[in-house]
């Protein structure tokens, strides 16, 4: 049970770290990208559970927190590789 919660901090931080980039783009439209970060986090969350619920009807409920730590771990490469690229564009 403690693995579900932290699963769930780690993924409310990727919107941290979503909004800490969209504030670093080279655009300089930090609060056109802000709002529509804010906009696809609250369309998530209103989808979400829509999506979720019926996972686990058609699945089990076990598999969506495998299907979180997934997204999660995708995510986190997503990200990763784009520090890279910056870091490697920035020498």
């Amino acid at each position: 049970m403690c693995a579900v919660f932290l699963l769930g901090g780690f993924i409310t931080a990727f919107l941290t770290l979503a909004l800490i980039a969209s504030t670093m783009t080279v655009s300089g439209n930090m609060a056109g990208n802000v709002s529509v970060i804010s906009m696809l986090y609250t369309l998530s969350a209103v989808a979400g559970p829509l999506f979720a619920g019926a996972a686990m009807k058609a699945t089990h409920a076990d598999a969506l927190m495998w299907f979180t730590a997934a997204a999660a771990v995708v995510m986190a490469w997503v990200l990763s590789m784009g520090i890279g690229a910056k870091t490697a564009s920035s020498n």
